[in-house]
């Protein structure tokens, strides 16, 4: 065999081995041979030998003990005993202290992965790094040593090539890169979201998460060698230019990215605000490659905006999740609340209603937001399409903020710590009221968390198209200060026990991607009862303000699917009123 860039004999012949200064150079060749053993030991790799068995100690010598009956096991320690499968249940809204490490936004090694973790969410990482420590080891003590053993030749194979690359590549390379590079590779053959980051990576995953920073705004992955958008960040350089959900970046500035790293295209896109950038993409449904022109420029993610879409029906959308997401959108809901009830009309039928005695509350019928005395939102549209994911207890957060108990995810993972379950508190932020939530292909990681347990738990309606499928958790483990191991450690299911693993959210209701166009308005306007002569005159009642008629455009024509979950949502709110209204008699109202 030979080491390195030198070669020696496998075995000393016998006269260097019984006298060595016989021949003028045979001390020169003991020399040679002592340096080979001693390497050969260091490496644990004996030349010219089968690799050693694991080391089983000798059991110790102490009083036999009495003979154990044949029923009874071999060992009943407490040590053997192995680990309980399933993590204590948390209290409702809890979560534990051990997952702050954790998140579900990696896809990607993305450009800037925004709510890719936190500063809480990072620091804690390093006590979860001690726990998984010796969680691994105490598991390592109940297996077979011949499991546990170390794979001496494919070491001796590693440090073979890492000779012949030292001693015969055309460049000198040292041992930091060489290593460095090793470690990368380990690590990318595992899944598309594990990795190795160095310090400037480290750095900028928790920068991400506070939601600004330089570069075009887009989660992307790998998929066949290309950079696959994930999904453009609203509002940001690279969705005006009209990048999509789906596009497959062939060329960044002319370099082909066939082969590339992912950390490495990321890099070419980002760059200094105001510098330019040119991709050529690949897009379903075009016959050839697109050119797409970006400005760069610092990214500002808003996480969560809101608006009402009509009196009564509100708008949540939520871009990422970041670790104050859940804040912020419990924050702007009781913000449209306050703006709803300023919006309801103040008429005289409702001071009349005010006066009479309502109908009582059957027994188990919530109170609706539709009801006099309630929540004044009628219904929420939760709008996650093209969300990539973010900080896991963000997820978390916001499905609590709609549920009044129950499991929202469990997690499950090689390690005890690793499983893990959340469960929802009793407060619901809209007491009851409709909801829809909005997915679509780019709806990935932490979204189709919070789709599937308001879906599963049976609180919302999904309507949409089938979600991305990354159903996996990626833990921050730091190495040292500096460097960090981005690693998938569990997988996530939905309260029913679905994985959403390369599968996805399958929406209740599929809505076919594209857009809708008004048809022009007819030349000859219908006749209509007040065309007729002599029709009896309207009551005159209060109507929108001309400000707000002049404001109003179709929401079809600027968002289709936005519409259709819109007019879902009216039929859902309609028919928990009319069932409510249903408890009690109906009285005509009092003549005025």
């Amino acid at each position: 065999m030979h080491m390195f860039s030198f070669s020696a004999p496998q075995q000393p012949r016998p006269d260097l081995a019984s006298g060595a200064g016989g021949h003028p150079g045979a001390v020169a060749m003991a020399v040679l041979l002592g340096v080979t053993t001693l390497l050969l030991l260091l490496t644990a790799v004996p030349v010219g030998a089968e690799p050693p068995k694991p080391f089983t100690p000798p059991p110790p010598v102490e009083p036999l003990p009495e003979p154990l009956p044949e029923s009874q096991p071999e060992s009943s320690s407490p040590a053997a005993t192995p680990a309980a499968t399933e993590s204590a249940p948390q209290s409702p809204g809890s979560m534990p202290p051990s997952q702050g490490g954790e998140f579900v936004d990696d896809q990607r090694d993305v450009e800037q992965q925004p709510g890719a973790g936190g500063d809480a969410e990072s620091d804690a990482g390093s006590d979860r790094d001690g726990t998984e420590n010796t969680a691994r080891e105490d598991t390592q003590g109940e297996d077979d040593p011949s499991e546990s053993a170390l794979p001496l030749e494919q070491l001796r194979t590693f440090a073979e090539v890492f000779g012949r690359i030292k001693s015969d590549y055309v460049e000198p390379v040292d041992d930091k890169s060489l290593l460095a590079a090793a470690i990368r590779g380990m690590l990318a053959g595992l899944d598309p979201h594990s990795s190795f980051l160095d310090a400037e990576e480290y750095d900028d995953i928790q920068v991400g998460t506070k939601g600004e920073f330089g570069g075009l705004g887009i989660e992307v992955g790998m998929e066949d060698g290309f950079v696959k958008v994930i999904a453009p960040i609203d509002d940001t350089p690279a969705a005006r230019a009209g990048v999509q959900a789906g596009d497959l970046i062939v060329r960044i500035d002319d370099q082909p990215v066939k082969g590339m790293a992912l950390s490495d295209a990321v890099k070419l896109m980002r760059g200094e605000p105001g510098t330019g950038i040119e991709l050529i993409i690949m897009r379903d449904g075009e016959d050839k490659p697109l050119k797409i022109a970006i400005e760069r420029d610092i990214i500002q993610v808003a996480s969560v905006k809101s608006r009402m879409l009509e009196p009564g029906y509100a708008y949540i959308r939520i871009a990422s999740f970041q670790s104050r997401t859940t804040e912020d959108m419990r924050r702007q809901i009781e913000a449209l609340k306050l703006k709803a009830k300023t919006d309801e009309p103040a008429d005289g039928a409702t001071a009349e209603a005010a006066e009479s005695p309502e109908p009582a509350e059957p027994p188990g019928v919530a109170q609706t937001s539709g009801s006099r005395g309630g929540n004044p939102i009628k219904g929420l549209v939760l709008d996650l399409r093209n969300n990539p994911g973010g900080v896991l207890n963000s997820a978390v957060g916001v499905s609590d903020a709609f549920l009044r108990g129950g499991l929202i995810v469990y997690t499950k993972g090689r390690m005890d710590d690793a499983l893990m379950e959340f469960k929802a508190g009793p407060d619901d932020v809209i007491d009851g009221a409709p909801m829809v939530v909005l997915v679509n292909g780019g709806s990935a990681s932490a979204s189709e968390i919070v789709a599937g347990a308001l879906q599963d738990q049976g609180r919302a309606i999904v309507m949409g198209s089938d979600t991305f499928g990354k159903g996996s958790v990626q833990t921050i483990v730091p190495v040292d200060d500096s460097t960090a191991l981005k690693l998938t450690t569990a997988r996530y299911y939905t309260p029913s026990g679905r994985s959403i693993q390369a599968h996805g959210i399958e929406p209740d209701i599929s809505l076919e991607r594209g857009s809708l166009t008004l048809a022009d308005q007819p030349e000859v306007v219908p006749l209509k009862e007040a065309n007729l002569m002599r029709h009896l005159e309207e009551e005159l009642v209060e109507d929108k303000l001309p400000e707000q008629q002049a404001a109003d455009q179709p929401l079809a024509a600027k968002d289709y699917p936005l519409s259709e979950a819109l007019n879902v949502l009216k039929a859902l709110s309609l028919a928990q009123a009319r069932g409510h209204l249903e408890a009690g008699i109906m009285e005509p109202p009092k003549a005025q």
